[in-house]
């Protein structure tokens, strides 16, 4: 019989090593690091000649799978040498690293129990009865947690019994909701408004005017500030000692000129009426769409120890919260009638309109801890509620499990996705509503479906389809790494395309390193990959290691073309080819200093940057726009650099943009070659402090951004907040920027000021 060396030598004879890991080099490297000595009879020369062998099977056995693939004949002419620094991974490098699981949230609950056991299970997976980490649980309560049954067979849905439950999903009639939309002959009289047959948000408007840009063309994004063409919406968050009373703005406007205002407290939003309960209600987003006008807010409604009991407060830890969702409905004029307000558990997350005129909104609802439930049958402890007046509690079977993701929560919180019927002029209907227990993630939007991602190593997305009202999970998939955002997600042409970055500690140990105990020092490695998958979520192609050890800071896909930008010190743009999707590859990349946060396209072979402007070191001066041309993508290129700094002079001065977080701050009209963008300049010098707030005009002509004019406004600590100017829209020949206090006017051609309009 052989023995194990001689067994060794043959596969190290048979396959062939490259010379670093060879045994005789392997055995040099660890004699200078490892003490000669036995364990357990084994010689260290032993092991390192069956580690020697090991390594050599997986080098051998992987040199096949990790080769580039060949780009297809229509492409691979026209630019041979791409990247020279080896930048790009091929599609059977990245999809491999995928271990497709289990997928999550294609089945709904049985029943409100079997949510509670998993409510339960994630609470002893986190904590162990001591209230500390569950990794640190005692080796009982480990097997405990284990044992722990979460999903029983029977909650799987199969094609026979799918939908067959009581208000289970896709099957049978819905059920109609207990409520009535206020037809239109019960509207004030004047506010009667004829139906139309085509739904939109600013239907019935003469003048030209922007809309808010929508990723997808005919989904409708919300946002703070709409125009009709005739009159503007505004809503805000005023602050008094109180606390937060939001309020909407409206300012009928003839070219230039404000001819009324009229200023609405939103109070409609539902709050609890027990003792001790303290509550704030926030405005988020507002639409105007089909002769209606939707305020979109969250009521944040808390209670402790001190709310509760005052001067014999006793210093506990008590404290509970609620947060509600609230969608409330007015007439379109210039003082709108209250119609009525649908409710939806959870703080707000984001909203849409599908082209079919339906609105799904999203919201994210978390659950007390486990000590602070009464039991199983407490279910309004633990389950989102929901409707119009009265909530009640999302059925069972409208609860969507997470699959074999249960490893990966903390706690179980839901994202609640609800329906709400739009097509008839001036009503609404609730309509379907799907929560996702556990989930807390990116949202996108086509024009037919949902889409979340979440996880950070990997992600897990699921596509849920959505027409005529209907929420129904289709398929989940698993990519590797993390979503930054909804633009990092696109659906064309029947495939799902998603960029992400792998974000990780390595070790940089082995099993040899760990043989042997030899402390290795841990590395963080991160690198970017593009997805592309198919309807049923599977993984067709994928292109990664570009801008390695790079973070993404913005993503814009546009036809068969995505564009990619990275950063740690430099802005590399990487254009990538997606027209094949089994083989989509890195055309070309393109380096400058700071990194833009947001890219829209400007025009063909256009496309605008906006973002950090930074020095040689990578430490960010201010802001910047940015005009890359990507007419050829094989050849990306810049057209056009304007930056927003400080005064270098100036220590005590800092700028800044609200528009790096929130890119609808940006007015960005290419039909009007016109570009707003917020600005907010602080200087604490003297001891004292002044703030100007303003926008600053741009239009964009021969490769050179030029300031066209700016509109500004001065203030201290006084009127810090609603004085900030954060919005602007056009109106015609007429632009307007709008702030919490006030409105102002402009030529958009000259930039001279028309008017202003003053709100208390």
């Amino acid at each position: 019989m052989k023995s194990n060396d001689e067994r060794a030598r043959e596969i190290l004879n048979s396959v062939e090593i490259p010379e670093e890991v060879s045994p005789g080099n392997m055995k040099k490297m660890l004699d200078e690091k490892a003490p000669v000595k036995k364990r357990g009879g084994i010689s260290i020369v032993g092991r390192i000649t069956a580690a020697a062998a090991a390594c050599a099977v997986i080098v051998g056995g992987t040199a096949g799978a990790m080769k580039f693939a060949e780009r297809s004949d229509n492409t691979k002419n026209k630019k041979q040498s791409i990247i020279e620094d080896g930048n790009g991974e091929s599609s059977s490098e990245v999809s491999q690293t995928i271990e497709q699981v289990k997928a999550p949230y294609m089945s709904g609950a049985e029943s409100y129990e079997q949510v509670y056991k998993l409510l339960e299970k994630v609470n002893k997976s986190v904590y162990n009865e001591r209230g500390i980490y569950g990794a640190f649980a005692t080796g009982a309560e480990k097997q405990e947690m284990a044992e722990d049954e979460v999903v029983s067979e029977k909650s799987v849905l199969t094609d026979e019994n799918y939908g067959a439950a009581d208000g289970g999903m896709g099957g049978g009639e819905p059920e109609e909701p207990d409520f009535t939309p206020v037809p239109d002959e019960d509207l004030p009289e004047s506010e009667e408004v004829p139906g139309t047959e085509t739904p939109n948000e600013t239907e019935g408007s003469e003048k030209d005017h922007s809309e808010t840009y929508d990723q997808e063309e005919g989904v409708l994004e919300a946002d703070i500030a709409k125009t009709d063409g005739e009159r503007i919406y505004y809503v805000y968050n005023a602050y008094d000692d109180e606390g937060m009373k939001p309020k909407m703005n409206i300012a009928a406007v003839d070219n230039g000129v404000f001819t009324e205002t009229y200023q609405l407290d939103i109070n409609y939003a539902e709050v609890p009426e027990e003792d001790g309960w303290i509550t704030d209600i926030q405005v988020n987003d507002m639409y105007l769409y089909n002769d209606l006008i939707a305020v979109i807010g969250t009521t944040y409604s808390y209670r402790n120890e001190y709310t509760l009991y005052g001067d014999n407060y006793k210093g506990e830890s008590f404290f509970e919260d609620e947060n509600t969702c609230f969608v409330s409905f007015y007439t379109k004029s210039n003082e709108p009638q209250h119609i009525g307000t649908y409710n939806q558990d959870g703080g707000y997350s984001d909203v849409r309109i599908a082209p079919d005129g339906y609105m799904y909104l999203m919201t994210n609802y978390y659950t007390p801890s486990l000590e602070e439930i009464g039991g199983a049958e407490c279910i309004d402890e633990y389950i989102p509620k929901c409707g119009v007046g009265e909530r009640e509690c999302i059925q069972p079977s409208d609860i969507l499990l997470p699959g074999d993701t249960l490893d990966k929560l903390s706690d179980l919180g839901y994202t609640v996705i609800g329906s709400i019927d739009l097509t008839s002029s001036g009503e609404f209907l609730p309509c379907d509503t799907k929560a996702l227990a556990g989930y807390s993630g990116t949202l996108y939007s086509s024009a037919d479906n949902l889409y979340t991602a979440v996880g950070w190593e990997n992600t897990d997305i699921t596509r849920i389809s959505v027409g005529g009202g209907q929420i129904v999970p289709e398929a989940s998939g698993t990519i590797e790494g993390y979503v930054k955002d909804q633009f990092s997600m696109s659906e064309y042409d029947g495939y799902f395309r998603v960029a992400s970055t792998v974000d990780k500690w390595t070790d940089n140990g082995n099993f040899i390193t760990s043989m042997l105990d030899i402390d290795v020092e841990a590395e963080h490695i991160s690198d970017n990959r593009v997805y592309v998958l198919d309807m049923d979520m599977n993984i067709v192609g994928s292109v990664g290691g570009f801008g390695e050890n790079e973070t993404i800071k913005s993503v814009s896909f546009s036809g068969n073309m995505g564009y990619v930008v990275t950063y740690e010190q430099t802005d590399p743009l990487f254009a990538i080819d997606l027209s094949d999707p089994a083989e989509p590859f890195i055309t070309d990349e393109f380096k400058i200093l700071g990194y833009s946060t947001y890219m829209q396209k400007w025009d063909d072979g256009l496309l605008l940057g906006f973002g950090a402007d930074a020095d040689e070191n990578g430490v960010e001066t201010g802001v910047k726009l940015v005009m890359f041309d990507n007419s050829d993508p094989y050849d990306l290129k810049e057209a056009g650099f304007f930056p927003i700094n400080a005064n270098v002079n100036d220590e005590n001065e800092y700028i800044y943009s609200a528009a790096m977080n929130e890119r609808k701050g940006l007015l960005i009209a290419p039909e009007k070659n016109f570009i707003g963008v917020p600005i907010v300049k602080d200087n604490w010098g003297g001891g004292d402090y002044r703030s100007e707030s303003k926008y600053m005009f741009f239009s964009y002509e021969n490769g050179e951004f030029t300031l066209r004019g700016e509109i500004s406004r001065e203030s201290g600590f006084d009127k810090f907040g609603s004085y900030v100017f954060d919005r602007a829209v056009y109106i015609g020949d007429y632009v307007y920027t709008l702030s919490g206090e006030c409105f102002v006017s402009a030529d958009i051609e000259t930039l001279t000021r028309t008017d202003e309009a003053y709100f208390n």
